[in-house]
């Protein structure tokens, strides 16, 4: 699977907080504001151009020191799921 951020809702900063906000047209679908922590910012940069969970996993490997692996990869797909939830990422379907 690939996921995308969806078109119209952009990540953006205020007094130091990370918040992703929707366009009005998608009100109905999303939440219009969410706040987010910082390496949910971070996997946001990268899901913009687009990424499956391996892509996550090694872009956030290279820009934290993850020392239990296993458990990073489980937090990176809550993230992607919560995410998904909240029609905020679109999932794309993979050839093999």
């Amino acid at each position: 699977m690939r996921y995308q951020t969806r078109t119209g809702v952009v990540l953006t900063e205020i007094c130091g907080e990370s918040f992703l906000v929707a366009a009005a047209a998608l009100w109905e679908e999303c939440p219009y504001v969410t706040q987010i922590n910082e390496s949910t910012a971070f996997l946001w940069r990268v899901l913009v151009h687009g990424a499956d969970l391996e892509s996550l996993e090694a872009a956030a490997a290279e820009e934290y020191e993850i020392e239990d692996p296993e458990a990073a990869r489980e937090a990176i797909a809550d993230v992607v799921e919560n995410l998904l939830a909240q029609h905020l990422l679109i999932c794309q379907e993979t050839e093999e």
